[in-house]
């Protein structure tokens, strides 16, 4: 027996010239299957959950039946949500900031090369220093990486560059001062609220105080009450350090609301069983 199609793309998307974005006139028309649709759910995804409680202007009498199905499919996991909030915040955030972490890094090889008096000084004499630095900052690590001649080594890596505990503190020194020098640029630009990609803030910021409602009422309200605000942000027209730490303790919002909300901590997928079956044997049956 065959299976529905999961997602069908029913939209033609036009692009601005010269970009890969969407120009205002673009339309995007996805259509899930119900399986999906509840599936989506369960898993907390952003675009399903905004789908169940948007408002309905011409809905399948149907879809009452469906709505009511899927809002007890809901559960604490929001893993859509929080994901999203937590990327978003990682990537313009001051605190969880690649930049940041990479610029913690350069402070710690500086002093400890200072101290060793020598910048052949090698890594593997800091070894403990560098675990620690990994376990407090989100994009560092500390890795055991194979080497060419197949004996593993310990790494350091931060913003996706690892140096092996052979490199000297010096030569590690530099690495990072390049990579800094790059997301430098992006800093210094940010200060003067250049180059930021403000839609995708303000959608982290809605998306991040969604979660929130959802995680405490088990609802989310549509049109949103802070409309006004999330346009400011979207036009670029609030201080990009204001909106930062405002996602990052919205993050935080989030997280604290998960640990607290009366939602199940998982959801069961035999309560969409029924209803599907038996729209899938309309389909299929004509009845």
């Amino acid at each position: 027996m065959g299976r529905a199609e999961n997602v069908i793309n029913t939209g033609v998307t036009s692009k601005a010239a010269g970009t890969n974005k969407n120009d205002a006139s673009a339309i995007d028309s996805d259509s899930y299957s119900l399986q999906k649709f509840f599936d989506m759910l369960m898993k907390g995804d952003t675009v399903a959950t905004e789908i169940l409680f948007a408002p309905v202007a011409d809905a399948d009498p149907r879809w009452s039946e469906v709505r009511t199905v899927g809002r007890q499919l809901l559960n604490r996991q929001c893993k859509g949500f929080v994901g999203y909030c937590v990327r978003q915040a990682a990537k313009y955030g001051i605190k969880g900031s690649r930049m940041s972490a990479v610029k913690a890094l350069i402070d710690v090889l500086r002093l400890r090369q200072l101290q060793l008096g020598s910048p052949a000084a090698k890594l593997r004499e800091i070894d403990y220093i560098l675990q620690d630095f990994a376990e407090r900052h989100e994009h560092a690590e500390w890795v055991n990486i194979p080497s060419p001649n197949g004996a593993d080594l310990w790494h350091i890596r931060c913003c996706d560059r690892a140096m092996p505990i052979t490199s000297s503190i010096g030569e590690a020194t530099k690495v990072y001062e390049k990579v800094w020098e790059n997301y430098g640029e992006r800093a210094r630009a940010a200060m003067s609220n250049e180059g930021i990609d403000w839609k995708a803030m303000s959608h982290a910021v809605r998306v991040a105080r969604q979660a929130i409602e959802l995680l405490n009422t088990g609802q989310i309200t549509f049109p949103r009450p802070d409309a006004a605000e999330l346009r400011a942000i979207k036009l670029g027209q609030r201080p990009y350090a204001d909106v930062s730490q405002l996602l990052e303790s919205l993050v935080e919002e989030v997280h604290l609301a998960s640990a607290q909300s009366e939602l199940p901590e998982s959801s069961d997928p035999i309560i969409a069983d029924s209803l599907v079956r038996r729209e899938y044997r309309a389909q299929v049956c004509g009845s």
